[in-house]
This record gives structure tokens, C-alpha cells and sequence, in this order.
């Protein structure tokens, strides 16, 4: 589609924002539904398009390049709203992309994604760390680069304490 889209007559100055859909359990973990906080279904696919020229000759080296910056689709408003040159709204939850945009190996965006699900269950996301709580005060935690399906969880285990702490300060109150 953006291939497309870059051969066309709208290629100079269009924004293009592709998103997808989250993902679907189908009985991992015993699992059947859309509605869980596991890394595996609070994912989504997100791609941007910006107008050649627009973000400057760095950005037009790393166009079409993958980002592993995690980052939420609370940020594309902020985002589309910067590119547009529209004055910034206050009090939103996201943040502009554009220094990912400029640079998707950037090692400065290190900001946590909060994911709610039903009534008080939080999901944080910080780096390579994942984290879970419920409800119910039960907890999970993830070190996703070691376990990328997440089935070790650690949130118990008094080593982790300092990464379970850092973690929940980020839960909204």
C-alpha cells in the first residue's frame, strides 16, 4: 500500500497512518479471546507515511525502516497533529512520533505504554520489561527478552521487586 501510495499523485504531500487491529488469543495459556494483557494480543501493527522532505535528510535515510520503540496508538493523534502543523491539543495521553519518525534507532524514546482492560487491570510496558496487574492485587512480569511468549513469570521473586516497583508507579490512579 505504500509502495502505492509513493508512486501516486498524493505522494508529495500526504500523511498515511496504518494500524491494525490487536492480536487474539487462541487457547495459549489456556486462552480463548481478544481480551487479555499478554504481549501477544495488546500488540498491534503501526506504520507511517510522511511527505518526502518532511522530516528532514535523516528521516529519508530510515524511510521504510522498522522501529522498535514501543509506542501506542494514543500517539498517533499527537503525531498526525505535528506533521499537519496544528496547534498542539493539551491533556492528551500520547506523544508525537516524530523523533521516531526522524530516527526509529533512537535509544532517547523510553516511554512507558499503559494498556487497560476491564476494570482495573493494567498492562505496562517499558523497555523489555512487561508487566501485569489485576483486580484482584495478583501480578505478572516479564523480561520479554528472555521470554518472549512470557511464560516465566517473575513478579514474585524478591530479585525482581526493584522492576516490579519501577513498573507500577506507571498505573493510573
Amino acid at each position: 500500500v505504500l509502495d502505492a501510495l509513493a508512486d501516486s499523485d498524493y505522494a508529495d504531500n500526504t500523511v498515511v497512518v496504518i494500524y491494525s487491529d490487536h492480536g487474539w488469543q487462541l487457547c495459549e495459556k489456556q486462552h480463548w479471546q481478544k481480551f487479555a494483557l499478554w504481549e501477544n494480543v495488546i500488540k498491534s501493527v503501526l506504520m507511517v507515511k510522511t511527505p518526502v522532505g518532511m522530516l528532514g535528510t535523516s528521516a529519508e535515510k530510515a524511510r521504510g525502516t522498522v522501529s522498535n520503540c514501543n509506542v501506542s496508538l494514543m500517539d498517533i493523534f499527537p503525531t498526525v497533529t505535528e506533521l499537519c502543523g496544528l496547534p498542539e491539543k493539551q491533556g492528551l495521553s500520547g506523544r508525537s512520533l516524530i523523533p521516531i519518525l526522524k530516527n526509529p534507532s533512537t535509544n532517547d524514546w523510553t516511554h512507558p505504554i499503559v494498556t487497560v482492560e476491564g476494570w482495573k487491570h493494567y498492562s505496562i510496558r517499558k523497555d523489555d520489561w512487561h508487566y501485569i496487574e489485576y483486580g484482584d492485587g495478583t501480578a505478572e512480569l516479564y523480561d520479554l527478552a528472555k521470554d518472549p511468549e512470557e511464560w516465566q513469570n517473575l513478579a514474585d521473586a524478591p530479585e525482581y521487586s526493584k522492576e516490579v516497583e519501577a513498573l507500577r508507579r506507571h498505573i493510573p490512579q
